[in-house]
């Protein structure tokens, strides 16, 4: 029935020529398709219209969206796009770096708040670890979140036993969702930073 389907923040774009074959439960069959497929299953369209050869759909979510603003800091592409759709997806505004140094332009020159630094473990040139404490005294009300392929590495051990927090890959959406939201959820809210 779609020729191509978009995914906007809170709209879907269909764009298709099959108008009479477009109805309320041809629009909801295809809002649960799209959930599946982007890990949301608390989306549901709200309305929906038909406009030369596009459907516009309202989405609604009963989740409450993320709020706060995640760096996103890894080397490898697809996992960085991954990571950007996943939590862009969640409600959260992010921010993205391909290596430590881009990290410290962005922690140096953003003007906002940068809730939390989701960072790979190991990068080119400088450690998630060592950009962390590089970022501390720029950044000192954000959390950090690594994540690493490397579970049984002497270096996961090593932050896990000073009470740091280190996630697996691969994950799955659904789970670094879950994991970011804990993170910034148990962050205590201090005078000066936003929320």
């Amino acid at each position: 029935m779609a020729g191509c389907v978009k995914v906007r923040g809170s709209w879907v774009v269909v764009q298709h020529h099959y108008r009479q074959l477009w109805t309320p439960a041809a629009a909801a069959k295809l809002i649960r398709c799209l959930a599946r497929i982007l890990h949301r299953e608390e989306l549901r369209a709200c309305s929906y219209s038909y406009t030369a050869g596009y459907t516009l759909l309202s989405l609604a979510s009963t989740q409450v969206p993320g709020a706060g603003t995640v760096l996103v800091v890894e080397d490898e592409e697809l996992v960085r796009r991954s990571l950007y759709d996943i939590l862009e997806g969640n409600g959260y505004r992010v921010l993205q770096a391909r290596n430590a140094r881009e990290a410290m332009l962005i922690g140096r020159g953003y003007g906002g708040a940068i809730d939390l630094m989701l960072t790979d473990l190991v990068l080119p040139g400088m450690n998630g670890p060592e950009l962390a404490d590089e970022l501390r005294p720029l950044r000192p009300g954000m959390q950090v979140l690594y994540i690493s392929g490397y579970r049984d590495d002497v270096r996961v051990r090593r932050l896990e036993q000073v009470g740091k927090v280190v996630f697996p890959k691969p994950f799955s959406a659904a789970a670094i969702a879950e994991k970011v939201s804990g993170v910034l959820a148990a962050t205590p809210q201090s005078p000066g930073r936003a929320s």
